[in-house]
Order: structure tokens, then C-alpha cells, then sequence
């Protein structure tokens, strides 16, 4: 079985996927340090640990991206 995509489309998707992801993460680490040593109220303190989950969420889709770079550099490599 044969993948569609040119080798170059999809390690450049990836990349970019990967790329969006970072700086995803970088905007909710810094949201979270500006919240860090101020007094929240009840629902920031929600709000704050939603953004927590999701900046984990993204730390897993990085792990996953670049994972998945290296699987597809191998397939290429091997076809």
C-alpha cells in the first residue's frame, strides 16, 4: 500500500501542524504565569484549571506530531 501524499506535503503538514501546536501551548503557559501569585476568584480558579487541561492536551498533540514526523520520514525512507 502506497500513501497519496508526496513525502514533502506531508512531513510539511506535520511540521506545520506541529508548529501550531507549539505556539499554542507557549500562549497558554503564558496566560497561566501572568494568573501565577494573583488571588482568584472562583471562577477564574475554574478557568485556570481548564486552561491547565488544555495546555496538557497540547503537550500530548506535540509528543503525537513528532512522533508521527519520525514515522513518516521512516516510511518514506523504506519505500
Amino acid at each position: 500500500m502506497t500513501c497519496p501524499l508526496l513525502k514533502e506535503d506531508l512531513i510539511f503538514n506535520l511540521t506545520q501542524g506541529l508548529g501550531y501546536e507549539e505556539r499554542s501551548l507557549a500562549l497558554y503557559e503564558e496566560f497561566l504565569t501572568m494568573l501565577e501569585g494573583k488571588e482568584l476568584s472562583a471562577e477564574e480558579i475554574h478557568d485556570k484549571e481548564i486552561i491547565e487541561r488544555i495546555a496538557s492536551d497540547e503537550r500530548r498533540h506535540i509528543t503525537i506530531a513528532k512522533r508521527l514526523i519520525v514515522i513518516a520520514e521512516e516510511y518514506y525512507h523504506t519505500t
